[in-house]
């Protein structure tokens, strides 16, 4: 994982204590902000205007105007 908010992570052992491996911080927050993404899917889901088309084009622009009409 890629992060410039969380310090790199001690080398060496894991932090193994009681025959339990600890979760480094970053796992931890991504575990905690995951359902933002979801619910995000989800409402542009509702009012998404997608077109059954093969071109890769216009898959995009129809994605990127779904994700517009979101956050406006």
């Amino acid at each position: 994982m890629l992060t410039y908010i969380h310090l790199t992570p001690a080398e060496g052992r894991l932090g193994i204590e009681a025959g339990k491996a600890s979760k480094p911080q970053i796992v931890m927050d991504y575990n905690d902000h995951m359902g933002y993404v979801d619910k995000g899917e989800i409402m542009v889901k509702s009012y998404s205007i997608s077109l059954r088309t093969f071109k890769w084009t216009k898959k995009l622009f129809c994605r990127l105007l779904d994700l517009a009409i979101l956050n406006s």
